[in-house]
């Protein structure tokens, strides 16, 4: 007698109290099963009407070998569907050493595409690569070489020099700086043109004294003796009418200098002074007595004077005074 045992719980073979008249056999029911791996735990059971499985096929998992390249970027790779990864193959970066050389200017080196730095070399600075700094003073002509520097302050002298030039005729005059000068800070002009006949130079003072006479009125001189106290060396004289000669002086009692100085035709006058025709004298009233010619003249007065032909006296006393603008009593002086 033959039984299936078709049920995983077995069956029950009810023999009690009763006679079996021959050997009864129980055969399970088996079946085969096959299955297919996934990400997921799977639970076999076997099919109804069976109470178990002879053998269960699992099949081969299906994979694959990728092949990858590093980028600059995150990637992520899944395997095809179905499939397992075997293995993952990254390749090998492409790299290589960058170089790069200093400059004035901001750089943006980038690899070459595909490639990465394995290292990068900066060059050192080139030998001709400066950075200049502080400040060459040049105060003399010539060239300089100004490669360390960042500024340059040129501060050069002009070469100048001043020249006196004495007029004697009418005319023009050109006044030109020596060779090897720049230029002139001063010319000083000194006009001595006669306005009748000419000039005949005198050497003595006795020989001036004889020409005096009403012959000669209108005539020049030039005094070329030793200066006395009547003639000055280089100095014009002018005979006018009746024999007389402009050789008057200017006498300062108590001169001041620079500020307070008494001055004629702009420069500070030394007494004795003789008088020529034309000029200007100027006297600072700074002091509390001023005195010209016997009159009294109050501090910052300010008066024009004409005198002609006799000595001028200028008295001043008590302490100097700074006061700005300068007062001033201007004498015009005519022979």
């Amino acid at each position: 007698m033959n039984i299936n045992v078709t049920k995983s719980a077995g069956v029950v073979l009810k023999t009690q109290g009763k006679y079996c008249a021959e050997d009864i056999t129980v055969v399970p029911t088996l079946e085969e099963k096959s299955v297919t791996p996934t990400e997921s735990a799977q639970e076999v059971t076997p099919s109804t009407g069976n109470c178990g499985m002879s053998k269960v096929t699992v099949g081969a998992v299906q994979t694959e070998t990728k092949t990858i390249t590093p980028t600059t970027s995150q990637q992520t790779f899944t395997p095809t569907s179905g499939k397992y990864f075997k293995q993952v193959i990254c390749q090998a970066i492409q790299a290589y050493q960058g170089t790069a050389t200093p400059t004035k200017s901001e750089q943006t080196i980038n690899p070459t595409s595909g490639k990465y730095f394995s290292s990068f070399k900066v060059a050192a600075i080139p030998s001709d690569y400066i950075i200049p700094s502080g400040t060459l003073q040049i105060t003399a002509n010539g060239t300089k070489d100004v490669t360390n520097y960042k500024n340059v302050n040129v501060n050069v002298a002009p070469n100048l020099e001043q020249k006196t030039v004495t007029i004697t005729e009418n005319g023009t005059t050109e006044v030109t700086p020596t060779t090897g000068k720049d230029g002139m800070s001063k010319v000083t002009v000194t006009t001595n043109v006669p306005t009748s006949g000419g000039v005949e130079e005198v050497a003595t003072a006795s020989a001036m004294d004889a020409l005096l006479v009403e012959a000669n009125v209108g005539k020049y001189y030039k005094f070329t003796g030793t200066t006395d106290s009547n003639y000055t060396n280089g100095d014009l004289y002018l005979v006018e009418g009746g024999g007389a000669v402009s050789s008057h002086t200017l006498t300062i009692n108590d001169q001041y200098t620079g500020y307070w100085a008494v001055t004629v035709n702009g420069n500070d006058a030394t007494s004795p002074y003789t008088l020529q025709n034309g000029d200007i004298i100027k006297v600072p009233t700074l002091t509390q007595g001023i005195t010209i010619n016997g009159t009294s003249y109050d501090m910052r007065s300010e008066n024009v004077l004409s005198i002609s032909n006799e000595d001028i006296t200028v008295t001043r006393t008590g302490a100097e005074k700074t006061i700005d603008p300068v007062p001033y009593i201007t004498i015009n002086y005519t022979a």
